[in-house]
């Protein structure tokens, strides 16, 4: 079994002055690696970094590999209502908003990098701005569309119009807007009237420098006798998991040992563990709790098969792009995705187990597929290989840095 190696030579050193960044990210560090991405490659060429984060203990503080990250607000993924999802997102606000006003005039800062959801969260830095520092708005999800799919109410109702005013006006407040796909870039481009030298795509593409398979793993994998699908992840509704586990149950009879390993917590959480009961899947089916983002890689090189599913009917649920998906693929682990847009404009049948999106019965003939066809199973692991090589973090981390460069020069 071949494997990818690589290291941070390639990363770009620096080529003026050391930078203060500081970066506001309504999730736990520990496990957001697109946040830990940038921090970490700034850290390297020597910026002084601080990340303002959720965590499970609210008021504390750690340095991680050289990023000083502060435990703000303690949180629990128990929302089901918009009002008490909106109030958790405005206390991490103000509080944000204090802290990094504060730290800015003991020590002023040069980028202040803002990770939305929510968008509005940019306002937290506004004060920082008007003294001189530079923002960017990093949209990992396109709020007005994410929250449609979240809670279900369509583009013409009064909510999403809404969304599209605070995404525009917080896009404003911006001098750079950063996101995660071409065809998300063109949408928000487009109904947020973005200037088009003012928003960059920067894909969650895998660390090669973290997502690579020891040798030892590599052929612990070639002896297992148990087949195991793996999961680790959110546990939101759009993700697809209940259409995994009401696979597992068309499988029970025909994988033999068939196992379904599930890391992550998630608002669907006790909805899935009801219908694995249902099925009478608690011996295939296992939940974990969620493990920091340094354990994933493990987790997958041991792993037979990966899922990266999209569910749902919402535009949201067509074209978001699971980042499990590419380190699935550095790793050398077989995916079932779904025949999506977004999906499909980035790989091909050739290296993803692409299946009917929302159809229990064609994920089940996908893992199925991959699990009586080793040479179907290789030659997927060797085109994702080939895919991951000249698409990973460090191109990425590249163009992030041109970014920074350019925006600290103004």
């Amino acid at each position: 079994m071949s494997t990818i190696m690589n290291n941070d030579d390639s990363m770009p050193k620096h080529q003026g002055e050391q930078l203060r960044v500081c970066m506001l990210s309504y999730s736990f560090y520990d496990t957001d690696n697109r946040v830990m991405r940038y921090a970490e490659a700034l850290a390297r060429r020597g910026d002084t970094v601080d990340v303002l984060a959720l965590g499970h203990e609210a008021n504390t503080h750690r340095q991680i590999d050289g990023v000083n990250v502060y435990y703000i607000q303690k949180r629990v993924h128990d929302e089901k209502r918009k009002i008490s999802y909106l109030l958790k997102i405005l206390t991490f606000l103000f509080k944000s908003a204090l802290i990094v006003t504060k730290k800015h005039f003991q020590a002023p800062y040069d980028i202040i990098h803002v990770h939305s959801v929510p968008d509005f969260e940019v306002f937290a830095a506004l004060i920082p701005k008007l003294l001189g520092a530079k923002i960017i708005l990093d949209i990992h999800d396109p709020v007005p569309d994410f929250f449609s799919a979240k809670f279900g109410y369509p583009e013409k109702s009064i909510y999403y119009r809404l969304l599209k005013a605070i995404e525009w006006a917080s896009a404003l407040l911006a001098d750079h807007v950063i996101t995660v796909t071409d065809y998300w870039r063109n949408r928000i481009k487009e109904r947020s009237r973005i200037a088009d030298n003012k928003i960059s795509v920067i894909v969650n593409y895998p660390d090669l420098s973290k997502f690579h398979i020891p040798t030892e793993l590599a052929e612990k994998a070639l002896n297992k006798t148990s087949f195991t699908i793996l999961y680790p992840g959110t546990l939101n509704a759009h993700c697809g998991v209940d259409l995994v586990v009401k696979a597992v149950k068309v499988l029970e009879n025909r994988i033999p040992k068939i196992r379904f390993d599930i890391y992550g917590s998630g608002t669907e959480q006790n909805t899935l563990k009801k219908l694995v009961k249902d099925l009478n899947l608690e011996g295939s089916v296992v939940f974990h709790n969620p493990v920091p983002f340094n354990k994933i890689p493990l987790l997958m090189a041991e792993a037979d098969m990966g899922i990266a599913l999209l569910a749902g009917q919402s535009k949201y649920a067509r074209q978001a792009l699971n980042v499990k998906l590419f380190e699935f693929l550095a790793m050398g682990v077989p995916v079932v995705a779904s025949r999506v847009e977004s999906i499909e404009y980035y790989l091909g049948q050739d290296t993803v187990m692409l299946s009917s999106q929302n159809d229990v019965e064609d994920i089940a003939r996908c893992i199925e597929t991959l699990y009586n066809d080793p040479q179907k199973r290789a030659a997927l692991r060797a085109h994702g290989f080939d895919y991951v090589k000249k698409n990973n973090s460090q191109t990425e981390m590249t163009k992030y840095i041109a970014i920074i460069e350019a925006l600290s020069r103004k």
